[in-house]
Order: C-alpha cells, then structure tokens, then sequence
C-alpha cells in the first residue's frame, strides 16, 4: 500500500497482468453475437481457427501504466517511457533517452549497454524521484533522469536482486548471496544488513515453499520503512527441510538441480520476522515465541503508518486462523487485533488501511463471501463495511477525506469485476458502480481519484483501454483490441447462463452455440 503526500491510499495493482481469462478462452469461432447473415459470408474452418493463417483474434497485452502523480502516468514502450498528462492527453517522452544515454557512456558504460539501459533496462526505478539505478561490473550507479547527474558506489557484490530505492531515493537495498544490503548514495557505501546467510538460510528472499504456496510466486520478502530509516524482512531457514532433486535433461550437458521442497506432512522452513535500521547494527528479532515452529506460518507483514512498528499475520499450518498483529519498532510490545476464523481455509487479506482515527479496513470471507471490515483501534469491535452473495476482489482506492472507498467486486457478475464506491460513514451502505459497461474491469485510479486507467474486456468484446474521470465517464479510449471480421464470416453466439450443481447450488457456465 502506498500513499502519497495527499493523503490518497492506492494499491497498485499488477492489471496489465490480468488479461481478461474469460477473452482468452473464448478464442474460439463463437467470439461474437452472429450477425445477419450475408451472402459472401464462409464458415470457420479448423485453418481459420488454429492454423497457421488463423484469423486475428483481436487479443491484446494490456501495456505496462503506472500513475506518476495525481494527472499524470507513465507508460513503458520499446523505445522508453512515456508521459501522459490526463486532462489533455498531451503525450511526451518522460526523460531524453539519448541524453541518458550519453550520461552512462561518459562513466564508463559501452555505447550498446548504455542504450538499451535508457530504454528502460533499469535494476531499479522510483519515478516519483526521477532516479534510476544500474549496475555496472562492480559499480552501482544512480542516474538522475532530468539533471543528467551519475552517482557510484564501488564494491558491490554479485548478482543483486530484488533492488528497490528508498522512499527518499537516498539508498537502494537489494539481496546477494542470500543476504541483505544497501547501497548509501548519501555516503557513498555499500553495507552488509544481514551476516548469517547460506545456501540454506535466506534473508529477505523467500524459500521455494514461501514463495510458491505463500507470497503468490514472489521472491521478494523485505520491505522499506516509510521514513527510510530502516527495513523490516523475512528470514527462511531450511537447513531441516528435506532436499528434492530434479534432472535438467534440457542442457547439453545434463545437470542436477537440488532445491528443499517439504511435502505435506514434512518439516516447514523456520522463519523469522526481523528489523534492521539501514545504517546497520543488531537486528531486531519479532519475539514469534508463542507459536509452534512447526504449526505456524507468516503469511504477511507491513509497516504501520509512521513507522512505529509493524503489522503481521499469522497463522497454522492448516491456515484455518489468521490473527492479526501489531508489533512495536523494538519488536517487544505485541498486541493481537483480532483473529479472523472459519471453518474453511483462510486466506491472506493482503495489506490492511490504515485510516487516521486508529481503526483500520481489512478484508475477511468470515460470511462466507470476501468483505471488507473496519476495526476498531483496540480491536473490540469488527463493522461490516460492504455485505451481500458477491465478494470484494481488491481495494484499489481510498478517498482523501476517508469517507469513501473504491472496490473491485463482482456484485453484477460472479466472474467479472466492476468499480464500486462504497460509504465508510456508517454500517453497510449500498455500493455505487462506478464503471458501467458489462465484464471485467481492472482499474488502477490515480492518486487522489480524480482519474482512472481501466482495462476493459468482455464476451461480445475484445480488451479496451480507457481514460475515465473518477465518476466513471470515459474520458477517451487509449487503447482497443481488433473485432473480428464478422462480415466475412458466420459466427456463433456466446451465452453465460445459471448451471445447477449436485449440492444444490449454482454456477455460471459458458455456452457456445453455433451458427
């Protein structure tokens, strides 16, 4: 969760990611509402379909977009970033790619590396500061993208992942070797966080399990405080996790791979939540002490507001519990918020908000169905914001004055998401839909709500990107996927209709019909 200096809370979704599941599978010769039927009009052939002259079947990968402030986003392209300015669609390179460019030659850099790094090969960007980052043999460069101006730090280690700048831009923290550190631009060093890795005990890097069955496929387990001053990361020690090797017949030369892989039943990593402050020093261990090693998982953790400490969650192996807590700089204090419980799986809620008066918006599927929460500072009271049969699929948006919030949810479909602004005044209000058109919507709102960035898809349509003013009126179209030829080909028709199940509930099934 991030927030800017207005106040407004965004999450940044991955939605040039999600491209629309439902297009995609429907890439087949029923696409489309059938048309009249005209005389030139030919049926679809296997060829047409899944050929190798196959029609286009106007699919598109959503391109990459990111909100640079409250009116203006960024867009990569192959030739380097674009900036777009929302109020008047005025689009303009956001740094001179050959001036970079040049910067990076004159420190050192081949005349090809340096190019494509300015396209946009960056080890780390923080837009909002204009800083870039780069690694050179054993340098780390930071460039300034407008002054042109190049500073080094000599000494780094091989092979830093997981790179991500400071809020302030001041420092770049990164893993090697299993163990974490920082770069100090202010300084000019490069430091050692973390002194106890091996091939068995990563430090802000996730093991296989955590990163597989946990983090959602994410390696990265470590994250900045946002004053700067300090980072909070997971330790994973496998040392008691059994080996599974896998035979690389791919390379010429066969080769083994060993990774520790527990399967049900077996021994779990032994994880640890640490915070360390970024000038170095003694690490600061979260006393976990009150679970069982073996019967406790950390699906999350996060920075409380002001970075007083943090909040985490944790839960049993069998991940019918989940509490949530809250743990003071000094990793001492510990106060349980509340535990979320069903009789089914719980699932990780992600980042909480944190709102001004104490209490905090958390999502829990306690009914049955994924909701958002508000509790109360002390924990004593859990309200239902939002409540009804669909679910809350992401919070993407809280307004400034928090009396509001946008959601994703599926309340008009079960299997498509539309934009909702729901009331945080009091109790459970009824949602208003902010995007109108049938299907999935995957919205990134600008920082403020003044604008949002929708990508778009349905059964009757391909993918479509557009601008819109934070009521929901489109603005403009930014991007749109190709129909098909419908006037040269008979197309069948696409039906979304309510399937019975054996235990008496219901579904949603896809029929497709022929012409």
């Amino acid at each position: 969760m991030m927030t800017d200096d207005k106040g407004w809370h965004f999450k940044a979704r991955g939605w040039w990611q999600q491209v629309t599941v439902l297009w995609r599978l429907l890439l087949l010769p029923a696409l489309f509402t059938a048309v009249q039927p005209l005389q030139a009009q030919q049926p679809l052939t296997w060829e047409l379909v899944h050929g190798r002259e196959r029609l286009d079947a106007g699919t598109r990968r959503p391109v990459q977009r990111q909100w640079l402030d409250e009116q203006r986003w960024l867009q990569k392209t192959s030739s380097g970033w674009l900036l777009t300015d929302a109020a008047t669609g005025t689009e303009q390179p956001w740094y001179d790619v050959s001036k970079v460019a040049g910067a990076l030659q004159a420190v050192g850099l081949a005349a090809a590396d340096a190019e494509r790094t300015a396209r946009g090969d960056w080890l780390a960007l923080l837009p909002q500061r204009d800083a870039a980052a780069v690694l050179a043999g054993e340098r780390l460069l930071k460039v300034q993208l407008q002054s042109l101006t190049v500073e080094e730090i000599r000494g780094v280690p091989k092979n830093p992942e997981l790179a991500e700048f400071s809020p302030s831009g001041e420092q770049l923290a990164f893993v090697s070797g299993n163990g974490l550190w920082v770069a100090d631009f202010v300084g000019g060093t490069c430091r050692q966080l973390t002194s106890d890795a091996s091939g068995a005990v990563r430090n802000g890097k996730a093991d296989w399990v955590y990163f597989e069955e946990v983090y959602d496929r994410n390696w990265k387990a470590w994250k900045w405080s946002p004053d700067s001053s300090a980072i909070a990361f997971m330790q994973f020690d496998d040392t008691a996790v059994p080996l599974f090797r896998i035979s690389d017949h791919a390379a010429v030369q066969q080769t083994i791979e060993s990774e520790h892989y527990p399967k049900a039943g077996e021994t779990n990593p032994l994880v640890k939540l640490g915070l360390v402050a970024v000038t170095g020093g003694p690490i600061t261990w979260v006393d976990t002490g009150s679970f069982d090693p073996q019967d406790f998982i950390l699906t999350h953790f996060c920075w409380q507001p002001g970075s007083d400490g943090l909040c985490w969650y944790a839960q049993n192996r069998s991940q019918t519990w989940l509490d949530v807590i809250l743990t003071d700089r000094q990793g001492v204090s510990h106060r349980r918020l509340l535990r979320d419980q069903t009789a089914a799986w719980v699932d990780n809620p992600g980042d909480p908000i944190f709102l001004r008066d104490g209490s905090l918006l958390i999502c829990s599927e306690r009914s049955g169905y994924r909701h958002v929460y508000r509790v109360s500072a002390d924990g004593s009271n859990m309200q239902a914001v939002t409540a009804g049969s669909w679910e809350v699929r992401a919070v993407p948006g809280l307004a400034d004055d928090q009396a509001s919030l946008l959601i994703s949810a599926t309340k008009d479909s079960p299997i498509a998401e539309s934009l909702y602004r729901v009331s945080l005044t009091g109790g459970v209000t009824e949602p208003v839909r902010v995007t109108s058109e049938p299907g999935q919507h995957n919205v990134l709102p600008a920082p403020g709500g003044k604008w949002l960035l929708d990508d778009h898809s349905s059964l009757q349509r391909p993918p479509q990107t557009v601008l819109r003013s934070g009521d929901g009126a489109v603005v403009r179209v930014l991007a749109e996927g190709q129909s098909l030829p419908r006037d040269k080909y008979r197309f069948g028709t696409v039906e979304l209709r309510p399937l019975p199940m054996a235990d008496g509930s219901e579904t949603s099934a896809i029929f497709v019909l022929p012409p």
